[in-house]
């Protein structure tokens, strides 16, 4: 370890660690720790004398740069291989990880938040889990945080605050015509799902003549867009037209699992007869972050960060419950995908065993999986789509879906609907995760967990049952 000071090493190591984390430090998307440009007045008073030290032994830079146009000084680390060999630091880096982590989307958080106009900066404020954890670091390590931060977090506080209070005159309002009993968790959350739909649903639910205009493969989103094709509030669809598959895996597919039970098989045609959407993401933390602040939906662990990570560490109950939230907000029938219906939007129209005509050396293009994931989920979107625009339908997280896990497919539904009887003390997953190997993530893998299950590999994606049937031409179901 470098000699920076006469202290003890523990002492010495406390004042590495307020001096570099999170100040120096950071860790990119790949989870490797880089080096992070600080301005002098960033580093704790106590540590600056540890870092002119530090300066003087060429382990760290210590430079003038403008910023904000200002010519201030800054100080970044000289290589970042000292972030990995000295020990004393790895370690403290090491402990750190998560917060490094959530400090970084901060960061994004703060910048978005500057850069997005004045009539829509409301929806840029933190909420959910992120304000929950920002408003825990105010509280317990505001010296790790910039004015720029604690002035964001106490902003996003303020509008939390300001929203419960609307909340609170919509309860007062209505209190001479709730019926008298009724439980007061019950009015509030009531009027949190009314102040949703008012402020950011309203207006954008298709109508009947909406849907009828609905071409295959067209997209819709029923609620307000905060970020391109992306809402923060509920998730994109895309229209899947009727049409005939083959839904499992032949004898002779390349990697097909001939020791679990022939669950792939055996291969069967299916016909799905109307048109149906599904989200064009596995469902995000910020989409479930809007269920908890809105609907009631239980707060869950992030152990790979929030936002525009897939949400995991849902039951199949849980995600029940949030597409039964997104039905009754909405007045559309949201739900789960069947596994049928599943297996048709993943395939897109292809009979290879990934939903590309190609080889196994072209999964990395479109799949988040054991090879190149670095054993965590990745923000959704990041990689390739299949041909029907759907992004991660292999890798990054398994994705439950309606049906009873039952061995083969021997009695199972052969119009795309879901398979609701027999062992239905599972659930089928579908698609594999972060930690699959390339076979594992084929179009017809299927696996089984308990519905009451909580796993960081397992996330969902939505289905829509579009009443009009869209544009897309219909079917006439087959027989087996």
């Amino acid at each position: 370890m470098p000699r920076a000071s006469c202290l003890d090493e523990k002492g010495q190591l406390a004042l590495i660690r307020i001096a570099f984390i999170p100040h120096l430090a950071r860790v990119n998307p790949a989870g490797q720790f880089v080096r992070r440009i600080a301005t002098r007045t960033e580093i704790p008073p106590e540590a600056r004398p540890l870092v002119d030290r530090l300066a003087e032994a060429r382990l760290l830079i210590k430079d003038r740069r403008m910023v904000g146009g200002e010519d201030i000084d800054v100080i970044e680390v000289a290589h970042e291989a000292l972030l990995r060999e000295w020990k004393g630091l790895n370690d403290a880096l090491i402990e750190e990880r998560e917060f490094l982590i959530a400090k970084g989307q901060l960061e994004q958080d703060v910048s978005e938040y500057k850069k997005t106009p004045e009539s829509q900066k409301e929806g840029a404020l933190l909420a959910g889990n992120k304000l929950t954890r920002a408003r825990e670091w105010l509280t317990k390590r505001p010296q790790d945080l910039t004015a720029d931060e604690r002035k964001f977090i106490v902003q996003s506080r303020r509008m939390a605050l300001q929203r419960r209070m609307r909340v609170q005159a919509l309860i007062g309002a209505l209190a001479g015509v709730i019926v008298l009993g009724f439980a007061a968790y019950w009015y509030e959350q009531s009027l949190w799902n009314f102040y949703h739909w008012a402020a950011h649903v309203r207006g954008h639910v298709l109508t009947a003549q909406d849907e009828r205009m609905l071409k295959p493969l067209a997209s819709f989103t029923e609620c307000v867009k905060t970020d391109g094709s992306y809402s923060k509030y509920c998730p994109e669809m895309v229209v899947m037209p009727a049409g005939k598959f083959m839904m499992g895996s032949p004898k002779n597919e390349k990697g097909r699992w001939e020791d679990e039970g022939d669950d792939e098989g055996r291969q069967h045609e299916v016909a799905i007869a109307q048109p149906f959407a599904v989200s064009q993401f596995e469902l995000t933390f910020d989409q479930w972050d809007a269920c908890i602040q809105y609907g009631g939906c239980r707060r869950i662990g992030s152990p790979f960060g929030g936002g525009k990570q897939p949400a995991v560490m849902v039951t199949w109950y849980d995600a029940q419950k949030y597409v039964n939230w997104l039905s009754t907000l909405t007045g559309r029938q949201y739900r789960l995908l069947s596994e049928a219906e599943w297996e048709y939007a993943a395939r897109a129209r292809t009979t290879s065993p990934y939903s590309f005509e190609g080889e196994e050396s072209s999964l990395d293009e479109y799949a988040w999986y054991a090879n190149n994931s670095e054993n965590r989920t990745h923000p959704v979107g990041g990689k390739k789509p299949n041909d029907f625009g759907l992004y991660d339908m292999h890798g990054n997280v398994w994705e439950w879906v309606e049906d009873c896990y039952n061995k083969k497919y021997d009695g199972s539904p052969v119009d795309g609907a879901a398979w609701t009887k027999g062992a239905c003390e599972r659930r089928v997953i579908r698609g594999g995760a972060w930690d699959s190997i390339p076979r594992t993530v084929r179009s017809a893998v299927r696996g089984g967990q308990g519905p009451g299950k909580l796993v960081q590999m397992v996330g969902f994606r939505v289905g829509r049952t579009l009443f009009a049937g869209g544009g897309a031409t219909t079917v006439a179901p087959g027989t087996r």
